[in-house]
């Protein structure tokens, strides 16, 4: 993947999910379009929309760091 697509995909799931760009999404996506990509396709599948189901985004987004944080891989 190309930068100038990985960045494209990095802005439409910050505005989509934040409602904002994110520079620390655009920064991984300008060095290392590939992995940001394959991370925003699995968060994609957990998170499918944000205005579905009984969580807030914020919930799930503590959910997410809990585990990864109880696995130790932050």
């Amino acid at each position: 993947m190309d930068e100038k697509k990985g960045m494209e995909m990095v802005r439409e799931y910050s505005l989509k999910y934040y409602g904002r760009p994110n520079e620390r999404y655009e920064l991984l996506g300008r060095y290392l379009p590939e992995t940001m990509a394959n991370w925003i396709e699995l968060r994609k599948s957990i998170f499918p929309d944000p205005a579905i189901g009984g969580l807030t985004l914020r919930e799930k987004e503590l959910i997410c760091t809990a585990i990864e944080i109880a696995r130790r891989q932050p």
